[in-house]
């Protein structure tokens, strides 16, 4: 199961810091890390890379989302892969 370390850079706000935390909890792929600025620290559990692909997609569109950095990747429990990630690029490089 590939684990996947996260930053997620929020938008400034209590209240938009306590929606994107309500809906990451919500689902059990991810684990939030302790709360401090708008840097948020996410673990992400998923069965494969079609899976990582779609929770990835999801964070990045919620509501009060700028960034979501990976910072680390562990397919350690993996034998082998078919392909490799999909390389994401951030806004400022084009989709």
């Amino acid at each position: 199961m590939p684990v996947y370390g996260l930053v997620v850079t929020l938008e400034r706000g209590a209240a938009c810091r306590a929606g994107v935390c309500a809906a990451l909890e919500a689902d059990p792929r991810f684990l939030v890390g302790s709360e401090g600025s708008e840097r948020l620290p996410v673990a992400l559990a998923c069965a494969g890379l079609e899976e990582e692909e779609a929770a990835l997609s999801w964070l990045e569109g919620l509501s009060g989302v700028l960034f979501v950095d990976t910072v680390f990747v562990d397919f350690s429990d993996i034998e082998s892969l078919d392909r490799l990630p999909r390389r994401r690029r951030g806004p400022s490089q084009g989709r």
